[in-house]
């Protein structure tokens, strides 16, 4: 082997390495371009979702109380909401009296399956409740954020 074919032999192997180191190189490039999209978008996005935010139910309620009776011949508690159009997603909705230092909770929506729905955007909606004696008050809360407490009336 004279020493031009040893060199065109170098050649093609110093060329075959820096193809290669070239390609891992553009790899790894395009391997930070992909994380760093990855991670923008996901820092992007809200770690927590409207309904998680209390203050935020709170301060601007997707669903308001109207009125609550109570109706001493069917001993039954009725509870009147309307549900604005903001687009807040509500997933429970609770209800609860205190009587003669007994509590008792009503849900409606989570996993109670079609028994008692929380209202639609723009719904108004009654809920009876049975109960033996008659509350003072009602206790509400959407996904486990108390909104506030309403006085029962006789219907």
């Amino acid at each position: 082997m004279n020493k031009t074919s040893k060199i065109k032999k170098m050649n093609k192997r110093a060329i075959s390495n820096l193809v290669v180191a070239s390609i891992i190189i553009l790899i790894a490039i395009a391997f930070v371009g992909a994380m760093f999209i990855i991670i923008k978008t996901t820092m992007d996005k809200p770690l927590f979702s409207e309904t998680t935010s209390c203050n935020d139910l709170f301060a601007n309620p997707p669903i308001k109380v109207l009125s609550a009776c109570y109706n001493e011949s069917s001993l039954t508690l009725s509870v009147s909401v309307q549900r604005d159009l903001s687009g807040k997603e509500v997933n429970l909705l609770k209800f609860a009296t205190l009587v003669n230092g007994e509590s008792t909770v009503w849900e409606c929506g989570g996993n109670v399956c079609g028994i008692c729905d929380v209202p639609n955007e723009g719904e108004r909606k009654t809920y009876f409740f049975s109960i033996e004696k008659a509350p003072t008050e009602v206790t509400f809360a959407f996904d486990n954020c108390i909104q506030g407490t309403i006085g029962v009336k006789e219907c």
